[in-house]
């Protein structure tokens, strides 16, 4: 009786144990694909055993039952999006020019002065250009701006200038609007106002911002003159005092004849005159001519003693050039 139920109960035991390796064996399956298809194991496997070239392209060109096109590790390839930061950054800045052009909700003016010219050459009648534009802009722009036109209890809602040009004003503005020089109106012969401007309400990025935009144009050699004396004043201008040494010396017989050159200061003619001299850009009589010219367009004499002073150390290189009783050169 004994033995027949050992019989019975062995295939019973065997059966049990049978299904308890089974469902072992199931569960490690499920838990190895679980593992091999997670994206952390497929990227450690994919360091561990890199793909071959022909792997490599097998997995490139699988296509998903979608149709969405190739599919590929998150992990490994970086996004080729473009950024939506990008996005809205340029949406801002168009939004905020449009608020600048179309003057909408403005609370604040710019009233540039400008004073006309009589055909006789004397001054004429005063005018206002004016640009609308929003205080709390002008005020974020420096601490300056912010002291003029939002911390002054007198402010009346106008901002008056003078002396710079009306496009100066408007890359002004919309410097301070956009943080970025990109406007048609870029161009050197206004190199001077935006340098006033941009000392003025102490936005020295401003400055910074036009020569970088203004060196990609091609320059004109009747704005070359006015461009380096602003250079050769200044402190911290290298590159602009280099890029217009660069035209002024194989230039040199075009540009002694610019009525600019009577209008720059003493320093600047100095070295423009010692450098055509060292390359023999122009004869010596025609820069004693010069000199003759700019003396009687700045009435240098005896009278004025400190600048007549600098203007004999020029005279100096010229060692046969003599001078009148007023302190006119003759030669």
């Amino acid at each position: 009786m004994q033995q027949a139920r050992l019989l019975l109960v062995q295939p019973r035991l065997a059966k049990d144990f049978l299904i308890i390796v089974l469902s072992v064996l199931s569960g490690l399956a499920a838990w190895q694909s679980d593992r091999q298809f997670s994206p952390t194991s497929r990227a450690l496997k994919s360091k561990l055993f890199p793909m071959s070239r022909h792997q490599q392209n097998s997995s490139h060109d699988h296509v998903d039952s979608s149709g969405a096109g190739p599919t590929c590790n998150v992990l490994d390839q970086p996004s080729m999006e473009v950024s939506s930061d990008d996005k809205s950054v340029n949406s801002s800045r168009i939004r905020r020019l449009e608020y600048l052009r179309r003057a909408i909700d403005c609370d604040c003016q710019i009233h540039l002065q400008h004073m006309s010219v009589a055909p006789d050459g004397q001054s004429g009648s005063v005018s206002y250009r004016t640009f609308d534009c929003h205080r709390i802009f002008l005020a974020t722009a420096s601490e300056k701006m912010e002291t003029d036109v939002f911390k002054n209890a007198h402010f009346n809602g106008v901002l008056e200038m003078d002396g710079v040009s009306p496009e100066s004003v408007q890359i002004f503005l919309e410097y301070i609007y956009t943080f970025e020089v990109d406007s048609p109106l870029v161009a050197l012969k206004i190199i001077w106002d935006i340098f006033i401007l941009s000392n003025a309400f102490n936005i020295p990025e401003l400055m910074s911002a036009f020569f970088e935009k203004v060196k990609e144009q091609d320059w004109p050699l009747e704005d070359v003159i006015p461009a380096f004396d602003l250079a050769f004043r200044q402190c911290g201008m290298p590159e602009l005092e280099h890029r217009c040494l660069d035209l002024i010396i194989p230039n040199a017989r075009k540009l002694i004849n610019d009525g600019s050159l009577m209008k720059i200061q003493l320093y600047s003619l100095n070295y423009i005159i010692q450098l055509w001299m060292a390359t023999d850009a122009v004869p010596r009589e025609r820069l004693v001519q010069l000199l003759q010219e700019y003396q009687r367009a700045n009435g240098l004499n005896f009278n004025n003693f400190v600048t007549f002073s600098h203007f004999t150390k020029i005279i100096q290189h010229f060692p046969d050039v003599l001078l009148d009783a007023e302190g006119s050169i003759i030669q």
